[in-house]
């Protein structure tokens, strides 16, 4: 356990190893956005504010509907909350998945919210990560597992006045998805252009979808970039870090937003440079996938699996 300090002067809280400070901050009865997590003592230098009381999430079963597995290195986990319990949310929320070890891990939705209720998670394989191997390894259709009600404000404007630049790693996917299906749904007419990263051309393992929904939204594009590989991979597409590909295409970001998803690596490198750009540090949407599942380090940068 570790002990987080407060700089309101309240007193402090602990948090167990690996644990979201969001999750256990949600323990002292109020809400705060942050998702670090703890890997050693906290000191004053680094206390943070605490905002208004708020109910702590709950937790309730979800059967699991189906298990698809698209690549190796991927698995798409549809999962149903029961009807009893109120499940609502809004794109760009995740929820809090249960481990064999009663740790909580944090897992983006990665749908537009259904008739049918139904959740839609993207789980990228980690080696060592309980929830991850657990998912990948031993979860059936049928199975029940625990989860946690939705959390989370990430929640993109869909003001169609400015271009949005969209840079995801990996399973940081997900949550764009999310919001993308629900401007479809709506008939939300803004402009995207949706940069994806991965380290090998295998790892896009959604390819057709992000095709398909960004191709309905007006004067929009799609562009995977390949972080790794060799130049027998097959790959035609764009190699490099994936942010500075959008930054090639759009050197003057003064007219644009730009969001993020991904570990601090990549949220950083993005928010650096795309400030240096022009871009006004009120556009700038970030989803740091720090404390949730799914990430590695790729090229330099920190992106998603």
């Amino acid at each position: 356990m570790f002990e987080v300090m407060r700089s309101s002067g309240r007193e402090p809280f602990a948090v167990a190893r690996d644990e979201t400070i969001l999750t256990a901050v949600l323990r002292t009865g109020v809400l705060h956005t942050c998702r670090r997590v703890v890997r050693g003592t906290c000191r004053p230098t680094v206390a943070i504010e605490v905002g208004h009381t708020a109910e702590l999430p709950r937790q309730i079963p979800a059967r699991v509907v189906s298990i698809v597995q698209p690549t190796s290195e991927v698995a798409i986990v549809t999962l149903r909350p029961p009807l009893s319990e109120p499940f609502d949310y809004f794109p760009g929320q995740y929820i809090g998945t249960v481990g064999p070890d009663g740790l909580v891990r944090a897992l983006s939705i990665a749908n537009a919210p259904r008739i049918d209720g139904t959740i839609e998670l993207h789980v990228g394989r980690v080696r060592g990560e309980p929830v991850a191997n657990h998912i990948h390894k031993h979860l059936n259709v049928g199975d029940v597992i625990r989860i946690e009600t939705p959390q989370g404000s990430n929640h993109l404007p869909s003001d169609e006045s400015r271009p949005l630049i969209a840079i995801v790693g990996g399973t940081g996917y997900a949550p764009l998805q999310a919001m993308l299906e629900d401007w479809v749904a709506r008939g939300v007419r803004k402009e995207v252009h949706l940069y994806w990263g991965n380290r090998l051309p295998s790892r896009f393992y959604a390819m057709r979808t992000a095709e398909r929904l960004v191709s309905r939204l007006p004067k929009s594009t799609f562009v995977p970039v390949v972080s790794s590989g060799n130049i027998d991979d097959g790959w035609h597409g764009r190699r490099g870090l994936v942010h500075l590909a959008a930054l090639a295409d759009f050197a003057d970001l003064r007219a644009a937003e730009v969001f993020v998803c991904g570990p601090p690596g990549l949220v950083a490198a993005a928010e650096r440079d795309c400030l240096a750009s022009g871009l006004c540090a009120d556009r700038f949407y970030a989803d740091v996938e720090e404390g949730k599942i799914g990430h590695e380090r790729i090229g330099g940068e920190a992106e998603t699996a």
